[in-house]
């Protein structure tokens, strides 16, 4: 039996809501994931655009003067990847990177005009995602997954905090 949701078709058994039965929490996590990232990504084709260069560029214009660090933290990168993304928004005049004036070995990264017109377009595209989202979700079952997805990813940070940062927990089965 096929369903649809936000436009693209699944095959599987259905219970109430259209969801498979026995489908892992995860992977639907993940299929729900990867179908709204495919939407984002349409419209950022259009606007010549990457997603982790989009969430850099926006991330610049809400916090403008911030160091690759900072960056790279924000985007959970490594240096070396936010070092090679700032430097094609360089090439595409998005970015200008200045030196810090209180410590000349740091260089701070600021949009620039045309970083700011496209940050608009941007910001629609995500917006625009994320209304289908609601759509498909309805206004009240929308507000309930936000907040769902808030409380399981903090959980999930702190979890992984513990077990990958050097914590004494460990994965188990509950």
């Amino acid at each position: 039996m096929y369903y649809t949701f936000a436009g693209y078709s699944f095959v599987g058994k259905h219970i109430e809501g259209n969801v498979p039965s026995g489908e892992r929490l995860f992977a639907l996590l993940r299929r729900a994931a990867q179908a709204s990232s495919r939407l984002y990504r349409s419209r950022l084709v259009e606007l010549g655009m990457t997603p982790r260069q989009a969430a850099a560029l926006l991330r610049l214009v809400e916090e403008p003067g911030g160091t690759l660090g900072g960056l790279a933290e924000a985007l959970g990168a490594d240096q070396a990847t936010a070092s090679a993304l700032i430097d094609r928004l360089l090439a595409a005049e998005l970015v200008r990177r200045e030196t810090d004036p209180e410590d000349r070995r740091r260089a701070r990264l600021f949009p620039t005009e045309k970083a700011l017109q496209l940050a608009e377009r941007l910001e629609s595209a995500r917006r625009a995602t994320e209304v289908l989202i609601e759509e498909a979700l309805g206004a009240r079952d929308a507000v309930l997954l936000r907040r769902l997805l808030g409380r399981l990813n903090a959980s999930i940070e702190k979890r992984a905090e513990e077990v990958v940062g050097g914590g004494r927990g460990s994965w188990s089965r509950s």
